[in-house]
């Protein structure tokens, strides 16, 4: 009767085995090495290259959305100034500087001085203009990103 819960030793199998110049191999050779070396410098310059990707991304989303709440701004003060707005008194150019407001100036020149001011202060080269034409209000505010110019307008009835 055969023993079926013997255990017998294969000791053959587990032993190395020479190589052809007689010494035993084992472990990684050198060229290996550098290969996984080389595998992984590749990686982690991609996962760089796309975290840079990804923080210029976050940063043209910020100040694209900090073109946004500056027409907002501007709509919002022309809104609580509605008369003078549909008389065409927040119309201003793209690069007209408004003087600074002094002590007879009306609400409509210092909405519009301290609109052009706080667009320079948030953007990069931050600019706006404002077009009022039968109730329509057209705001365009303008900035800079790394070469290029940016600009987003915002269009509503009064």
């Amino acid at each position: 009767m055969k023993n079926y819960f013997s255990y017998e030793s294969h000791s053959s199998v587990s032993q190395r085995q020479p190589s052809r110049r007689g010494r035993l191999q084992a472990g990684f050779t050198l060229i290996e090495i550098l290969v996984a070396l080389l595998v992984l410098s590749v990686g982690l310059l991609g996962l760089a290259g796309m975290q840079a990707r990804g923080l210029q991304n976050n940063q043209n989303a910020f100040l694209r959305s900090r073109a946004v709440q500056g027409g907002a701004d501007i709509l919002d003060r022309m809104r609580a100034n509605l008369d003078p707005a549909l008389n065409g008194n927040y119309n201003i150019a793209k690069a007209e500087a408004p003087a600074e407001p002094a002590g007879g100036a009306t609400m409509a020149q210092i909405d519009l001085w301290q609109w052009k001011r706080g667009l320079a202060a948030s953007l990069p080269l931050g600019d706006g203009l404002v077009a009022v034409a039968a109730n329509i209000a057209t705001i365009t505010v303008f900035w800079t990103e790394g070469n290029e110019e940016r600009i987003v307008t915002l269009v509503t009835r009064l």
